[in-house]
């Protein structure tokens, strides 16, 4: 993991899954999990979304 601030200073922490290790439905069922525990009121850091998606793929990494 990577954690950086913005030149807003919204903190961020990047997340880059080893290849092979999850397939991309456990990596998609973890984005949902965690979501609903952030709904739920558990204090947690839970995935961006952008163009409606939670997981992308940066040279060869989910």
């Amino acid at each position: 993991m990577y954690s950086f601030t913005d030149e807003n200073q919204q903190r961020y922490v990047g997340k880059f899954y080893r290849p092979q290790r999850w397939n991309q439905a456990q990596l998609l069922e973890d984005h949902s999990f965690s979501q609903h525990l952030l709904d739920a009121g558990v204090d947690l850091s839970v995935p961006l979304t952008f163009d409606g998606q939670t997981l992308h793929t940066f040279a060869g990494y989910q």
